[in-house]
């Protein structure tokens, strides 16, 4: 029961290898069948303990992964809607998306979207994939459309089951309590997560160590940033100033153009807290994050499992502060920083393809119209790179010489 055996094995016969006879042990049918009733008509065992429930998560995303890599490969009506999404993602997102990937990317977006819905649920007896679309909150809109498509009409009955199967594993699992045991660590969003891919995918788990960015390392840039704002740019309040420019946007507007699971935009937050709290300042925290720090905090992200994991590290980031209510957005996006989104419109796109295309849209905003002062984050980066769009290459010319300083 919920990945745990139930009491001790009962063995209702015996094997003779050497002669191949089975001999019934009828003495404790009995026995068994008590037991099996006894399962089937008790309630379930809460879960008590985070590496428990991602070691479920991680078997659960596994069959998802391996259902949907295994549907798109074969040639069947029933994959129309897997299809659709798979190819809006790669024309609007990953243009080299492969099956796997993308196998990969919705198994992990699935079973850590339902997470995060589960976090945000005060009556855990009826969870299921119809409430989880209600209980995300409205600072993600992109995970609210992607819960519309797997609690829609359209979504494929061959993985419901296996959806359901793991909401009812999260009705018998407090998931705040469960995140609480890791709070203890610098960062329990991502020790948790890191739980869970040794369970669901050991290389990536061990791929994602090789990217990720060490705290301290975070916490160091992002005061760096703030001492250069407050010395150089003359800006006494460094990464919490207020100042607008002519147009009314803010002066300091701040990018992390690779956001990731969101670890400098959390260590960013805190630091901006900080101040206002050393400042005396902390009983207008909450207005200050709706006016002052929602407007200019900006985020983009390629991938959706880290996108997913990003917008419930900075929900948590902002409670620590004492601030939950959203009432807009956060500002993190799915989108390609490297991609001049005109080329992602006039897609004829609807349901949960439709709601790529806006986030698209809305990054396409911030790239355009947002004058960014402050890029932070530490992006991917490899010898080959996979942007190879007209726009990242016109982007790259510029900086590209020669010797006698021609191009």
């Amino acid at each position: 029961r919920n990945g745990l055996p139930y009491e001790e094995p009962i063995k209702i016969a015996s094997y003779d290898l050497k002669n191949r006879i089975i001999t019934p042990l009828s003495q404790n049918y009995e026995h068994a069948a008590k037991t099996l009733l006894d399962f089937t008509q008790s309630q379930k065992e809460p879960i008590k303990s985070g590496k428990h429930l991602s070691k479920i998560m991680g078997g659960k995303a596994q069959r998802i992964r391996d259902n949907i890599r295994h549907f798109l490969l074969s040639d069947s009506a029933q994959n129309k809607e897997l299809v659709h999404i798979y190819n809006a993602i790669k024309k609007m997102l990953v243009h080299d998306l492969t099956i796997d990937t993308f196998s990969d990317m919705y198994a992990q977006t699935l079973v850590y979207g339902l997470f995060v819905a589960r976090y945000y649920d005060d009556s855990p007896d009826t969870f299921s994939r119809q409430e989880a679309r209600d209980l995300v909150p409205a600072s993600n809109p992109f995970l609210q459309h992607f819960f519309d498509h797997i609690s829609g009409p359209n979504f494929d009955k061959r993985l419901s089951y296996i959806v359901d199967e793991l909401c009812l594993v999260f009705q018998h699992a407090d998931t705040k309590k469960l995140i609480e045991e890791y709070m203890g660590d610098a960062d329990p969003v991502i020790h948790f997560y890191e739980d869970f891919l040794k369970e669901y995918d050991p290389a990536l788990r061990k791929k994602m160590g090789a990217y990720y960015t060490p705290l301290p390392v975070v916490k160091f840039i992002i005061r760096s940033v703030d001492y250069i704002l407050q010395k150089e740019f003359n800006l006494p309040n460094g990464l919490a100033d207020t100042s607008k420019l002519p147009n009314n946007k803010h002066r300091v507007q701040i990018l992390d153009p690779a956001v990731g699971t969101g670890t400098f935009i959390s260590a960013t937050i805190r630091t901006i807290y900080e101040r206002l709290k050393k400042q005396g300042q902390d009983g207008r925290w909450p207005s200050y994050v709706h006016n002052d720090l929602l407007p200019r905090l900006h985020g983009f992200e390629l991938m959706m499992a880290p996108y997913t994991i990003a917008h419930l590290k900075l929900s948590l980031a902002f409670k620590k502060t004492g601030f939950w209510k959203f009432h807009r957005r956060l500002g993190i996006y799915l989108t390609n920083s490297l991609e001049k989104s005109e080329a992602q419109q006039n897609l004829l796109s609807f349901g949960f393809a439709e709601s790529i295309a806006g986030e698209a849209r809305e990054a396409d905003k911030i790239k355009r119209e947002t004058p960014i002062m402050v890029v932070i984050g530490n992006p991917p980066y490899s010898g080959e790179s996979s942007n190879k769009g007209e726009y990242a290459r016109r982007l790259i010319d510029k900086y590209k010489f020669e010797g006698d300083g021609l191009s």
